[in-house]
């Protein structure tokens, strides 16, 4: 126990003293805590009034789409954020060149969605497919988030994607107050989605005019190798994080996908702290990365330490709550959420770890062995989804995605030479061990 206090002392002094006052840190939890505060409370009218099938009806489609949209993300925001670190003054070229990437990904990603939500509601709800549809295109509207982030200027870019989700939360909130359906919810997602192109937009030109962007064909080729991996590791993680709903949605049925979503949103408060951190941490570890490995490698275990520990304290609290919690938020329609809620949550650890572990894939170049590790996850969550979904419905979905995410931390690692010493240092940080010393 001494050991703990002082290791987390050490990892808030850290970035508090890395940015003065006005931190990344601060900036990104205050839009964190507007998204999941204010969105936490939308959902639960959305829930109560849409109840479970109409609940599950829109979350099995925006899993989708979200799903989908990671193939229009491309992989390239860690890549680009990366290189702008690296080469500011090529922030025109790897902007634009990233920008055009996306723009020409949508349309048939857009459509292979339509497809797939005709398929997955039996031809019903067109409208409200193409309406989702629109949701696909959110990474070509984050494109400026990956130049706010590279710069620290993270107080920008709260500013103005969480005008956006206030905006569309309000919306929410108004529409499941005056009785709507469930297509209208799927509007506000669409415009949503336009409004946070739109302001990233506005705050961008107040730091500098739009000029120099400009597609660059070699530029593109180079992104996209180097984002190769990370475009499948994203799309494995996706499907491992995104496939038991909409599993759930085809071999039960909405209502039980509806139950779960509930037991979901709720655990995705875990998600915050290492969210957070990462994106405050990132600069200076790739920073440390070249100029001094001793430094490097204690930051990065710090972080480890720190995401693992605060997953632990939230997963802890949430199962030991959830047979409460659940009826007295969302009614005693969706008190079956109680158990998923209460597996799911220890997500937040494994969820945690998988961050940070991605860190060091990309520092050390290693991204081919996150793509592995990801879809060996993929493959287990789908699996083991087929195999308890229809026993044990939500409470299986969620069993299945916690042995997805432990098979890709703690199995997959030891099957790669170069990968086990960040295998040790996801296990050394339930016990504060030191790095291991070729991290």
């Amino acid at each position: 126990m001494p050991r703990i206090v002082p290791s987390f002392s050490a990892a808030i002094k850290t970035i508090t003293a890395r940015t003065g006052p006005a931190t990344s840190a601060f900036w990104l939890g205050l839009d964190r805590a507007v998204r999941i505060g204010l969105g936490f409370v939308v959902s639960v009218l959305v829930a109560r009034h849409l109840g479970p099938e109409g609940n599950g009806l829109l979350a099995a489609g925006l899993a989708l789409a979200a799903l989908l949209a990671s193939l229009v993300e491309l992989g390239l925001d860690i890549v680009v954020r990366r290189e702008l670190v690296r080469s500011p003054a090529r922030a025109g070229e790897l902007l634009g060149t990233m920008l055009g990437l996306r723009i020409m990904a949508v349309a048939p990603t857009a459509g292979i969605f339509l497809w797939l939500f005709s398929r997955q509601t039996d031809g019903g709800h067109p409208l409200l497919g193409v309406l989702l549809a629109v949701t696909v295109a959110l990474p070509v509207a984050q494109t400026l988030e990956t130049w706010f982030l590279s710069r620290d200027a993270a107080r920008q870019n709260v500013l103005a994607q969480s005008t956006a989700l206030v905006t569309g939360a309000l919306a929410r909130g108004a529409l499941a107050l005056a009785g709507a359906t469930v297509v209208a919810f799927g509007a506000v997602a669409a415009a949503e989605t336009v409004l946070v192109g739109g302001f990233l937009y506005l705050f961008y030109r107040r730091e500098r005019p739009v000029e120099g962007w400009r597609f660059d064909r070699a530029t593109a080729r180079t992104l996209l190798r180097d984002a190769a991996p990370l475009l499948a590791t994203t799309a494995a993680i996706t499907i491992y994080r995104r496939a038991d709903i909409i599993m759930l949605t085809h071999l039960t049925g909405e209502a039980a996908a509806g139950t779960y979503a509930v037991a979901v949103k709720l655990a995705e408060a875990g998600y915050v702290a290492p969210m957070v951190l990462v994106n405050a941490w990132f600069p200076r570890l790739t920073r440390l990365h070249a100029e001094d490995r001793p430094l490097y490698r204690a930051e990065l275990t710090r972080f480890f330490r720190l995401v693992t520990w605060l997953g632990v304290a939230f997963a802890g609290v949430a199962t030991l709550a959830a047979t409460h919690l659940v009826p007295l938020i969302y009614g005693a329609k969706f008190s079956g959420a109680a158990q998923p809620l209460a597996l799911y949550a220890w997500t937040a650890v494994l969820i945690g770890q998988g961050i940070a572990r991605s860190q060091w894939l990309l520092l050390e170049n290693l991204q081919v062995h996150g793509l592995w590790f990801a879809l060996i996850g993929a493959g287990v969550n789908v699996a083991l989804n087929a195999l308890l979904i229809p026993r044990y419905g939500p409470s299986g979905a969620a069993l299945a995605c916690l042995g997805a995410h432990a098979t890709s931390l703690y199995l997959a690692p030891l099957f790669f030479p170069q990968t086990r010493t960040v295998w040790r240092a996801g296990l050394g940080a339930f016990f504060f061990r030191p790095a291991p010393p070729n991290l």
